[in-house]
């Protein structure tokens, strides 16, 4: 459990997340709030708001990825507790070249959680969206050598990660080098067409004994037919006692029905192990539009019983992958949507 941590609001308040027993209360209708009007209007939306959040929520944390800037923000540490390295931990940013290994951005991220007391997550040790090209080159024989190499040099560098997203979007880009995969490690579920994700799995598993093991993938609370298909994935993992969590990207949402995730989330929640919403943004340019989406779907997020943590995919304007999800505009303003989450977590204990 990562200790309460506490930020100030520019209205003169506190706010702090903590790990607690949920209430398994839903989310409540928002008062009609905007964040443009003077600044006792804002004062007043904003205790409104406070009075909408759970007395008690099982999310652990609030976090935000890392990227070169943030070593030098001094807001980061005021808003977020958890970190997930944006690029710097992806293979093929890593070892572009064979045997020539890029740790300087990755050391940088994981020292800057270490330094600051926050949990940080690996991102991630197999995805095809981002590999290194000459593996494509390579016999599947030395793909492998490759991969058992990737990973125990991670692990021999950073040992006491607490999360790992082991397979990144194994439903949307499986890697170029299944085949390896498939053939590396022998685990009682070869035959089907998971392999490689419990392969992957079960090296992690040894490899990595002292972290949580997660899944993570897109399109998944909004769409019911890959929660079903990522479920039979989840299954064979919790079969053989190789994963610890699940991961939720939470792009894409803007216009997902709030019923449709809930749904979506409380299947993925009845398995039984912790569900983290990863990479969450809304690319809304409107702040008005923007604002009334992250009032409909954080609270369906943090007052789950299922969700033990919440990471959002950059807050600041040009340092964010969807130019329009910023929550702080370049001038240091605060975008409606960002005035609001400090307010809803102003009294979580």
């Amino acid at each position: 459990m990562i200790g309460l941590y506490k930020i100030m609001l520019s209205v003169g308040m506190t706010i702090g997340i903590c790990a607690c027993t949920p209430n398994n209360n839903g989310p409540t209708n928002a008062p009609a709030v905007t964040f443009t009007g003077s600044e006792a209007e804002q004062n007043n939306e904003c205790e409104a708001v406070a009075k909408l959040a759970p007395d008690q929520s099982s999310v652990r944390y609030v976090g935000n990825i890392w990227r070169e800037e943030v070593d030098n923000d001094m807001q980061f540490l005021q808003l977020w507790n958890q970190l997930t390295a944006e690029n710097a931990g992806k293979w093929g940013e890593v070892e572009r070249v064979r045997d020539e290994m890029q740790w300087e951005r990755l050391d940088a991220a994981v020292a800057f959680s270490q330094n600051n007391n926050i949990d940080y997550k690996f991102h991630t040790l197999v995805w095809g969206a981002n590999q290194p090209q000459w593996l494509n080159n390579l016999s599947t024989e030395l793909q492998i050598v490759e991969i058992e190499q990737w990973m125990t040099q991670i692990a021999q560098r950073f040992p006491n990660m607490q999360q790992i997203d082991v397979v990144n979007e194994p439903l949307h880009a499986p890697p170029a080098y299944i085949d390896a995969l498939n053939q590396f490690g022998n685990t009682q579920a070869t035959t089907t067409s998971w392999a490689w994700v419990i392969n992957t799995f079960a090296k992690a598993r040894t490899v990595f004994p002292n972290s949580e093991l997660l899944l993570n993938d897109f399109n998944i609370l909004k769409n019911n037919k890959n929660t079903n298909s990522y479920l039979e994935i989840i299954t064979l993992l919790q079969a053989n006692d190789l994963i610890d969590g699940i991961g939720l990207q939470g792009h894409f949402l803007e216009e997902t029905s709030v019923e449709n995730i809930r749904s979506n989330l409380n299947k993925l929640g009845s398995t039984g192990l912790p569900v983290y919403i990863s990479e969450f943004d809304l690319n809304i340019a409107d702040d008005q539009l923007q604002l009334t989406r992250v009032q409909e779907i954080f609270p369906l997020f943090y007052s789950s019983q299922y969700v033990k943590g919440i990471t959002f995919w950059g807050f600041r304007e040009n340092q964010i992958w969807q130019a329009d999800s910023h929550l702080i505009n370049a001038d240091g303003s605060k975008r409606p949507a960002m005035k609001w989450l400090e307010c809803y977590l102003t009294n979580a204990r």
